[in-house]
C-alpha cells in the first residue's frame, strides 16, 4: 500500500490518498463533476436571459430605465463574466460607463442593476449580489423656482395645443410629470370640474380626485 500513498488510521485500517490515485477520484466523482464546475455567464448573456424572463414584463417606465441603464452597462461589458464583479470593481465599472452621471442618475443605475444581479444570484451565476454594497449618492434638492403669473401666462400662450394641455394640468392642477404621461383624457371632465388620477396613473399608486378651477376649465375646454 505504501506505493500508492497509503495512510494509516488509528485503528490500523488504511485508505488511499486520493491525490495519489487520480483514476479513483475520477471514478468516484465523475458523475458529480457538474456540481464542481462553476456555472458562468457573461453580462451580455445575462441581460438577454433576464430581459426575456423578467425585465420586459415590468411596468413600462421601469422597462425604459432598465434599457437606459442596465442594458447600457451590459453592452459595455458584454463579454465579461458576471462572477468577476464584486462591489469594488462594479463601482469602478459603473464610473467608467457613467463618468459624469448626476447623483440621481447614478442612483437610478444602481436601482436598475440590482434586479439584474439578483437574478444572477437566483440562478446560481453568483453567490451574492455586489450591488447592495455599491455606495449610493445623496443629492441636495435644488431651490424651487417660482414663476409669477405673467411668466406662466406667457409660457402657456407660446405652447402648441399638446404642450398647453400638459402645462395647464401641471401648473393649475398639480398633476405630476410622470402622471401626465399616463393620464387618459377621458379622466379629465370639464363638466364635472374634476380630474381623476387612477391608481394605475398615480406615482404613489394611490388614486385621487383633483377639483378643477374655473380658470383651468376654460383653458382646457378648447383642448379636449
Amino acid at each position: 500500500m505504501a506505493g500508492v500513498g497509503a495512510n494509516r488510521l488509528p485503528e490500523g485500517r488504511s485508505f488511499l490518498a486520493v491525490t495519489d490515485c487520480p483514476d479513483v477520484v475520477n471514478d468516484l466523482l465523475g458523475p458529480l463533476a457538474f456540481l464542481l464546475t462553476p456555472v458562468t455567464i457573461t453580462m451580455g448573456e445575462l441581460w438577454e436571459e433576464y430581459w426575456h424572463a423578467e425585465g420586459q414584463h415590468k411596468r413600462p417606465t421601469y422597462c425604459r430605465d432598465l434599457v437606459l441603464y442596465s442594458k447600457n452597462f451590459c453592452d459595455a461589458y458584454a463579454d465579461r463574466d458576471v462572477s468577476s464583479f464584486d462591489h469594488r470593481n462594479l463601482t469602478k465599472a459603473m464610473t467608467a460607463v457613467w463618468p459624469d452621471a448626476a447623483n440621481s442618475s447614478w442612483n437610478s443605475a444602481k436601482r436598475t442593476l440590482s434586479p439584474l444581479f439578483s437574478y444572477a444570484v437566483k440562478h446560481d451565476y453568483l453567490k451574492v449580489s455586489p450591488v447592495s454594497k455599491v455606495q449610493g449618492r445623496t443629492h441636495s434638492k435644488a431651490e424651487t423656482t417660482v414663476y409669477d403669473v405673467q411668466q406662466v401666462q406667457r409660457l402657456i400662450a407660446e405652447c402648441d395645443d399638446r404642450s398647453r394641455l400638459y402645462w395647464s394640468l401641471a401648473v393649475f392642477a398639480g398633476v405630476r410629470p410622470l402622471e401626465l404621461t399616463r393620464l387618459d383624457p377621458k379622466d379629465v371632465s370639464i363638466n364635472d370640474h374634476r380630474i381623476v388620477i387612477k391608481s394605475s396613473v398615480s406615482k404613489t399608486k394611490t388614486p385621487r380626485v383633483i377639483d378643477m378651477s374655473d380658470n383651468l376649465a376654460s383653458l382646457l375646454e378648447p383642448l379636449l
